[in-house]
């Protein structure tokens, strides 16, 4: 049962959605400048934005705005944190049907500094007060009447998750940003492992990415990809090992990167694409995300990925209008 301390959010209901995620969302304030401080330096910021965040969350984002039903599973607080991710979600489309509020409690927060020098980030968080996700919070015919899965092993429901999706015909889509035990115990129930470089690296250190994925698929996923950020991707499918080589772009802060490619793959792999094609396309997602500041708001549409891809250019008519949004504090 869920606690008395908390209630479900009264939003609207997809009947049948494409993908559904189980997931610690936050709110990331992102603060952009020239290169890190060093101790007891002060610099100036170039510009800062508050956005919604979290793995899997701003995958649910990408694949929603590039046309996927998306819903997510996951615990807010009902503090201001907490509307604003809420808030964010219903602005992309994202089904919050299944999000609960924990009264009294306070929501996942980040600071990320973003520096130009090394186009990298420094991320310090708060988990916040929140609950974790237990079975008994969960609507399961929520997750078994959709057709994609997607975790992060970010809670402790993750693994049974995986394990009654796969047997409901669902398929599951990890999100292994991280190198931990808790992922090798998800590996045989998922079907598409999407590994960042850091876990390969955690994985078996100093080996090449293609051995890490031919490795990675023995433990039982049938598609294997591994991001190298500007190198491309690694993807293991059906014997197979390729490079897809990164998109050539303008960096400007390279915040929710990974995310944003889990969410364009998973739309790839819902339009039933060759897996080369896939990693191609979510490819370009996230390097057009990352002309932007913030894990969102450089998130394109369908049609400005397609134009991409075919000629180069770059088009992304939400961004100026949610950066200036995103500049509100929540």
């Amino acid at each position: 049962m869920i606690p008395t301390n908390t209630q479900h959010f009264k939003g609207g209901r997809c009947n049948l959605l494409d993908v559904v995620g189980i997931g610690v969302p936050c709110v990331d304030l992102v603060v952009n400048v020239d290169r890190v401080p060093l101790p007891n330096e002060s610099l100036r910021m170039n510009n800062h934005s508050w956005q919604g965040g979290g793995v899997v969350p701003t995958a649910l984002v990408t694949a929603s705005k590039l046309g996927s039903k998306a819903g997510v599973i996951c615990i807010v607080g009902d503090d201001n944190f907490g509307r604003f991710i809420v808030e964010d979600f219903e602005r992309y489309g994202v089904d919050c049907s299944q999000i609960i509020v924990e009264q009294h409690k306070s929501s996942p927060f980040s600071v990320v500094i973003s520096d130009e020098k090394t186009a990298g980030r420094s991320i310090i968080g708060n988990l916040g007060t929140v609950s974790d996700l237990t079975e008994d919070d969960v609507d399961w015919a929520y997750i078994f009447n959709s057709k994609v899965l997607l975790v992060s092993g970010s809670t402790a429901i993750d693994l049974k998750a995986c394990k009654e999706a796969q047997k409901k015909g669902v398929s599951v889509v990890v999100d292994a940003d991280g190198f931990s035990q808790r992922m090798l115990e998800l590996a045989p129930y998922v079907d598409y492992f999407v590994a960042s470089e850091e876990f390969a690296e955690g994985f078996a250190p100093g080996q090449s990415a293609a051995i890490t994925a031919q490795q990675i698929g023995k433990l039982g996923p049938k598609v294997v990809v591994i991001t190298l950020g500007s190198q491309g991707c690694v993807l293991r499918s059906r014997d197979k090992t390729v490079h897809i080589p990164a998109f050539s772009v303008e960096v400007q802060d390279t915040l929710g990167a990974g995310d944003v490619f889990h969410g364009a793959f998973i739309h790839a792999v819902l339009q039933k694409w060759s897996m080369e094609k896939a990693c191609r396309f979510a490819n370009a997602v996230s390097a057009l995300k990352c002309t932007q500041i913030g894990g969102r708001s450089g998130i394109p549409r369908f049609q400005e990925v397609q134009e991409f891809i075919s000629s180069g250019k770059i088009s992304l008519q939400d961004a100026r209008s949610l950066q200036q949004l995103y500049q509100r504090m929540p």
